[in-house]
Formats: C-alpha cells, structure tokens, sequence
C-alpha cells in the first residue's frame, strides 16, 4: 500500500511538471506573438505618420507658393479622410487658407476699382506722372524680390515646419515655413492670435527682410523689416485708399516719404521723423 501511494505521488507530480512546462512554453509564444504585433503596428503607425507629413509638406508648399485656393481644396480632402490624428494642424491649415482667400478677393477687388476709376480722376493722376514713376520704381523692385523670393521658396519648401511661439510684444502665433534651429529661419507665414497676418522672411522668431503684414481691419504694409520692426523701404495702405510710400525705421516712418489720398493725390510730401513730417518738399 505504500509504494501505491509513493508512485502515486510520482505521477502527480510528473503531471504537474509537464503543466508547468505547457503554461510556460504557452505564455513564451504568447509574449512573442504580442511583441510582433506590437512591432508590426510601430511599424504601420511610423508609415502613417510618413504619410501625413508628406501630405503636410505638400500643402505647406502650395501656401508658400501663394496657390491658397489649391491649398484649401486639399486641407478638406485631408480633413475628411480622418487620417490624421492631430486635426489641429488641418484645422489651423484651414483658416490659414480660408482667410488668405478671402484677403486675395479684397485685393482684387481693390484692384478692379482702381481699373474702372472715373474719367476725371484718371486725368488728375496723368498730371502726376513723376510721382507714378517713382511708384512704378518700387513696385519693379518689389516685383525683382518677389521673384528672387519665389526661387528660394523652392528650395526650401520640403523643409517647412509648423510651431506656434510668441512675438516680441507676447502675442501667440502659429507659424509655417522655413526654420532651422527650432526657429522660424527663412520665408515663412504667421497667424497672429489677434487675428493679423505676416508672409515674408523671418530670423530666429523676428521678421527681417522683405515681408507683408495684414492687420484684421484691412490695412496692411508691404516693405522690409529689421528685427521685427519696419525698417527700410516699404509702402502702408489705410482702409480708406491713402498710403505712404517712404522710408521707414523702428515701425514708424522715419526718412523721406509721401502721403497719397485715395485719388492717387499727394497731400503730404518731405522728410518724417516718428511718423510726423518735420520737413516739407519745397513746391515747383
């Protein structure tokens, strides 16, 4: 009766040796299958993410290039695919496209009703051909960097980055464009918190060179910029249609400049100091 019960006890424990081996060798294939599948998804969410960067890139060309209504067609066809898991990036993509859209209209439009200006007003802006000359010189050069811009442009626009950071007087921006440094660096585009808008060059977070900035109630400046102030040459619009083309220094017109009404008249000409005329051009 005893070795019944020694053997007994033998097999037993055989049996739950054997177990023990089958549970362990089971959770062996079972961590090993996880950790393939865990590589396999590593794997699918690394192409994904490749995927919507190549798209992010593909769209943040077509904004640098000024080609917004292309830009806006394709920010919704990202936006509907639902493939993108931060849909902030396409949601900021369109309001950027939507409003420069809508800035290019008022544009044109504004172009438009200076073409079909009424007769008198054309025959008082032929009598001012030395100042439309002087207009056409700037606009030639404007046009020669915009040109020189665009090369750059086509460089640089499979290196475009988005991050928001704030400028110098602490309002929040989100930026598109050329960076180095985590930086913006180069040709780039901002949206303002407050609403306004700055296409043009930037280094390290400060526009500097030659840039656009639109503020939200239609006026906007077009010129060169030193360390995030207007500085140089550069052209403001009012809302109304007057503008100054001058000289300009710490963002206030500083230097030689004229005063235009919306007519093409000029009301005020001579030499500025902190947005005031100090001293007048003598009349021929």
């Amino acid at each position: 009766m005893s070795f019944k019960k020694t053997w007994g006890f033998i097999v037993l424990a055989l049996l739950l040796v054997f177990v023990t081996i089958l549970a362990i060798n089971f959770n062996i294939r079972i961590n090993k299958l996880n950790n393939e599948l865990t590589t396999t998804q590593l794997k699918l969410n690394k192409s994904e993410l490749l995927a919507q960067d190549d798209s992010i890139i593909e769209l943040d060309s077509l904004l640098l290039k000024g080609d917004y209504e292309n830009a806006h067609k394709l920010s919704l066809e990202l936006k509907n695919s639902h493939v993108f898991a931060d849909e902030k990036r396409i949601q900021l993509r369109l309001k950027m496209t939507s409003d420069f859209m809508e800035m290019h209209k008022v544009l044109q439009k504004r172009t438009v009703q200076e073409e079909i200006a009424p007769e008198e007003i054309k025959k008082e802006n032929a009598s001012q051909k030395l100042e439309t000359n002087e207009s056409l010189t700037l606009a030639l050069k404007n046009a020669q960097a915009e040109v020189s811009k665009l090369k750059k442009h086509l460089k640089q626009r499979t290196t475009n980055s988005y991050f928001t950071f704030k400028t110098t007087k602490g309002t929040p921006l989100h930026y598109v464009g050329a960076s180095s440094k985590n930086q913006a660096n180069g040709y780039g585009i901002a949206i303002l918190k407050s609403g306004s808008r700055y296409e043009g060059y930037w280094k390290n977070n400060l526009r500097h060179g030659a840039g656009k900035f639109y503020w939200n109630d239609g006026e906007y400046y077009e010129g060169e910029y030193k360390n995030d102030m207007r500085s140089g040459t550069g052209t403001y619009y009012w809302s109304n249609g007057d503008k100054y083309i001058g000289e300009w220094k710490d963002d206030k017109r500083n230097g030689h400049g004229k005063f235009y009404n919306k007519k093409g008249k000029i009301k005020a000409s001579g030499v500025w100091k902190d947005d005031k005329l100090v001293d007048k051009d003598h009349q021929k």
